[in-house]
């Protein structure tokens, strides 16, 4: 049975199967500690919620525009209101399963020329900022760089440059999004990560690697203290107690921060949510897309409209940080779609085309491409109670 509710110009639809065989039990979670120090308040952890089905309002992540309206109209035209507007929301999403079923068919080979095409894709851009001379240094890669459109800029009078991009979507597009786009700090940018976390007012780190992969290769300098209320100053002075941290699942960790900048005149101490997705490997995909998807929605219940955008991080910043975002965005449009949309939601090409467009190399490789597709369809299959 689907049931759609309509509030303040979007459609919310929320899938409820009533199957005995199919009821699973909550995940739990445990908070480790939850004191805060200096003066900022504590709040409630909460559970990751359960994929589609429990999403509710998309507002909370992802700023509305005018353009939920058309939506609702559509929802209250066709089918005779509520009821029909219900069996087509679940229509919608089971022809998009059919087309998740066939591209992912013959071992996903459809998928595999979808990403030879974006491949193959030259993109207008100048990287003339990164390389220069006195910032090939802050680069963790040299061949992984931000372009000069869209790079974040630091408010800094030594240097104003760090391997970040801004990443948002084009102005007709709904639901809207926004990420920050980066490399793993490396130890002599820890601070100016930092700082750009405090000066754009992010409330969520999204942490995809490890600090050392493959044995001894370091992919993240370790920019945060995993033992609670120790504080630690890195440089530049910025100071980072963690005072919380439990498991999302047995591959994402949670942690809550307290970010101090270097002067009381700088601003007040800050929250800032971090989650690392531990067991996610270089350069290859994890064997389940059940980790992502909670940590996906994980952090869209904890963020709100008012912070500024998750800064995305794994070593180099484009093939698991361009994964999460691609599958993120992915699945808030299924939550916002309706019979006539929900079948374009779950096509990626112009999805990555578009992080391609402002950082080069997002959704590094074929199998982590392909991946953003099993992602996806699982979770229509969960919407749908054939999982």
């Amino acid at each position: 049975m689907v049931h759609l509710c309509f509030c303040s110009r979007k459609v919310i639809w929320q899938i409820h199967f009533q199957r005995a065989s199919r009821v699973r039990p909550k995940r739990g979670t445990q908070e480790i500690s939850s004191r805060v120090k200096g003066g900022c308040q504590r709040t409630r952890v909460l559970s990751p919620a359960k994929g589609i089905n429990n999403f509710g309002d998309t507002s909370s992540s992802r700023q509305a525009t005018k353009t939920h309206a058309a939506p609702e109209k559509m929802a209250h035209q066709n089918g005779g209101g509520r009821n029909g507007a219900a069996e087509q929301s679940r229509s919608g999403l089971l022809v998009a399963q059919q087309v998740l079923n066939d591209k992912l068919s013959n071992d996903g080979e459809a998928v595999y020329r979808e990403f030879e095409r974006l491949r193959r894709t030259r993109l207008p851009g100048s990287f003339h900022v990164a390389q220069q001379p006195a910032n090939e240094r802050r680069n963790r890669y040299s061949n992984v760089l931000p372009f000069d459109e869209n790079r974040v800029r630091l408010s800094s009078p030594q240097h104003d440059y760090i391997n970040a991009s801004m990443l948002a979507s084009p102005a007709s597009e709904a639901p809207a999004w926004r990420y920050i786009a980066t490399q793993g700090p490396k130890d002599s940018t820890v601070g100016d990560f930092w700082q750009m976390v405090y000066e754009r007012n992010c409330a969520i780190v999204i942490m995809l690697t490890r600090l050392v992969e493959s044995g001894t290769l370091k992919k993240c300098a370790e920019y945060f203290p995993e033992e609670l209320d120790h504080p630690v100053m890195y440089k530049g002075s910025w100071t980072v107690t963690c005072v919380s941290a439990r498991d999302v699942d047995s591959d994402v960790r949670h942690r809550d921060l307290i970010v101090t900048p270097p002067s009381p005149t700088a601003g007040p101490p800050r929250k800032v949510c971090h989650f690392h997705y531990h067991a996610w490997p270089d350069h290859g995909v994890p064997s389940t897309t059940q980790p992502l998807r909670d940590l996906v929605q994980a952090v869209r219940g904890l963020h709100t409209s008012d912070a500024g955008p998750p800064v995305v991080h794994c070593s180099a910043g484009i093939g698991r940080t361009g994964t999460f975002c691609a599958v993120d965005i992915a699945l808030a449009r299924l939550r916002s779609a309706d019979y006539g949309t929900a079948v374009t939601a779950v096509e990626l090409k112009p999805v990555v085309a578009e992080l391609r467009r402002q950082r080069a190399g997002m959704v590094q490789t074929a199998e982590q491409y392909l991946f953003c597709y099993r992602a996806v369809k699982d979770e229509v299959d969960k919407a749908i109670g054939t999982d």
